[in-house]
C-alpha cells in the first residue's frame, strides 16, 4: 500500500531595503477667491498657449484638477471651492520620492534619512520656482500622509495564498470595510481581491499587493503568473491625526513634521497593524473542523461555529459571513462575533485554547465594575481577585462557562462581557452574591 507524501511549501519574507516611511502626502493651503480665479485663469491661459493633450479640466464635483507637473511626482493639484461655507483651497498630491528623483521605482518610498526632507524642500522649490504656485513647501499645511512598508515574498503561489486569506480578516474594532467601487463590477471585484482598506475617523489601514497594483493597468500574463510579490502595508494619516501628532510633536512647520513621521513611521505602523490584527495561524478546514468537534464547547454553540467555518470557506471576509449567518437566525453576541471569529480562526493544529488571562490583565477588567456601584467591592492580592470574600476571575471568551480550566467556586466572567457589557456582568455579580 503507497504511503502518501504530504509536502509542505516555505517562503521567505524580508523587508524592502527603505525600510518604513512615507509614500504619499497631501499639501492643503487656503486661498482667496481672487487668487483662486488668477491661478485657474493663468493655468488655462498657459495650457492654450502649449497646445497638446489638456492637462488641466473640470471634474464632476465642480473641482478644477491641474496634471501638469504629474512626470515630476506631484501626482495632481486641485483647486476647490466649498459653496457651504464660502472657501477657497489649493491641494497638492505628492509623491515625495518621485519629485526628488523622476526616475525612482513606483515602489520606492521616500528614504527615512534628514537629508531627505532638504532635498525635498530644494526640489519642490526649484520646480514652482517660476509658476503660478507658492514654492515654499512650509507655507502649506499637511492634510495627509501615506505612511507605509514593503514585505517581498520569493514564492508566488504562497504569496498569492497570503492575499486570499488577508481577504478574510474582519474589519478591526472602531472600522470599516471599505471597496473599491467601479461602474464595471468585473473590474471591482478584480481589484478588491488584492485590495484591503479598512476606515475610521481619523485614518485608514490599507493591504494590498503592490505588485499587481503596478501591472494592472497593461497586465499581460495572469495574476497567478506574475513574479514574486510585494505586500504594501500603509496608514493613510488624516488631518485630524496629523493635528493630534503636531501637539505631540510640538510642531506644525511641514519639514519638521514630515521628518518625525519618517522617524515614527516603524512605531505608528507596527502598533496599528498589531492592535487591529490578531497574530493569528490558520487552518485547513478539515483541521479546522476536527478541533470543533473535540472542543469543550455545548453542542449549540459547535453547531454555530462549524455553520461559520462554511460560510467563512464560501465567503470573502468574516464579516460577510457572520451577517449570513444572522440572516439564517443565528445570534452573533456572543461567542460568534468578529472577535471570537479571529480567535476560532487562530487555534493552532493541537487545538490548544487561548490560556487563562494574566492577573493584570484581569484585575484591569474587573476593576471597572468598583464603578457601578457600593454593595461590592473588587480587590486583588497580587496573585487572585476577590469580591466579598468570594474569588472572581476573567476568562478568554473561547473558553465555555462551564469549562474544567475555571477553578471551582469562582464568579467567572468572559473578557468580551467585560469588555462591552459591565451592566450585564454587574447583575451576574449581584446574583452570586445574592445582592438582587
Amino acid at each position: 500500500m503507497s504511503k502518501r507524501v504530504v509536502k509542505h511549501k516555505t517562503a521567505k519574507f524580508t523587508l524592502e531595503p527603505d525600510g518604513f516611511s512615507i509614500h504619499t502626502i497631501e499639501l492643503s493651503m487656503g486661498i482667496s477667491y481672487r487668487e483662486f480665479q488668477r491661478i485657474k485663469d493663468q493655468l488655462y491661459r498657459q495650457q492654450e498657449q502649449s497646445g497638446g493633450k489638456p492637462w488641466i479640466y473640470k471634474d464632476s464635483c465642480g473641482i478644477y484638477v491641474c496634471l501638469l507637473f504629474s512626470g515630476h511626482g506631484i501626482n495632481s493639484i486641485r483647486l476647490e471651492h466649498n459653496q457651504l461655507v464660502g472657501t477657497y483651497y489649493l491641494r497638492m498630491i505628492v509623491n515625495p520620492r518621485k519629485l526628488i528623483d523622476p526616475r525612482a521605482s513606483y515602489i520606492g518610498i521616500l528614504p527615512p534619512e534628514k537629508s531627505s526632507v532638504k532635498k525635498l524642500k530644494k526640489a519642490f522649490s526649484k520646480l514652482f520656482q517660476d509658476t503660478v504656485f507658492e514654492n515654499n513647501i512650509n507655507a502649506y499645511q499637511l492634510t495627509r500622509v501615506d505612511l507605509c512598508t514593503n514585505i517581498r515574498c520569493n514564492s508566488n503561489r504562497l504569496f498569492r495564498e497570503l492575499v486570499r486569506v488577508l481577504r478574510k480578516l474582519p474589519a478591526p474594532p472602531k472600522y470599516e470595510r471599505r471597496f473599491y467601487k467601479h461602474e464595471n463590477k468585473k473590474e471591482a471585484n478584480r481589484y478588491n481581491k488584492h485590495y484591503l482598506r479598512f476606515h475610521c475617523e481619523t485614518k485608514e489601514l490599507v493591504i494590498y499587493d503592490k505588485t499587481y497594483q503596478m501591472r494592472n493597468g497593461n497586465l499581460v500574463v495572469g495574476y497567478e503568473n506574475l513574479p514574486e510579490g510585494v505586500l504594501r502595508f500603509e496608514i493613510h494619516c488624516e488631518r485630524d491625526y496629523i493635528r493630534k501628532l503636531e501637539k505631540q510633536f510640538g510642531t506644525d512647520v511641514t519639514t519638521d513634521m514630515l521628518w518625525r513621521l519618517m522617524q515614527e513611521s516603524e512605531r505608528l505602523i507596527v502598533d496599528h497593524f498589531s492592535r487591529c490584527f490578531s497574530d493569528a495561524r490558520f487552518l485547513q478546514m478539515d483541521n479546522l473542523t476536527d478541533t470543533i468537534m473535540k472542543s469543550a464547547f455545548k453542542e449549540k454553540n459547535k453547531t454555530a461555529m462549524l455553520e461559520l467555518v462554511d460560510h467563512l470557506q464560501r465567503t470573502q471576509s468574516v464579516d460577510k459571513a457572520l451577517k449570513k449567518m444572522e440572516r439564517a437566525g443565528y445570534s452573533t453576541d456572543g461567542l460568534l462575533d468578529r472577535f471570537a471569529a479571529l480567535e476560532l480562526l487562530e487555534w493552532c493544529e493541537n487545538s490548544g485554547l487561548p490560556p487563562e488571562l494574566p492577573y493584570n490583565e484581569q484585575k484591569k477588567l474587573l476593576e471597572p465594575l468598583n464603578a457601578l456601584g457600593a454593595e461590592y467591592k473588587i480587590v486583588g492580592n497580587g496573585k487572585e481577585l476577590f469580591v466579598k470574600r468570594c474569588r472572581i476571575a476573567a476568562y478568554p471568551v473561547m473558553w465555555s462557562e462551564n469549562s474544567e480550566l475555571l477553578p471551582g467556586g469562582t464568579i467567572s466572567l468572559g473578557d468580551k462581557l467585560l469588555k462591552v457589557a459591565l451592566p450585564k456582568a454587574d447583575e451576574i455579580i449581584r446574583t452570586k452574591l445574592f445582592l438582587v
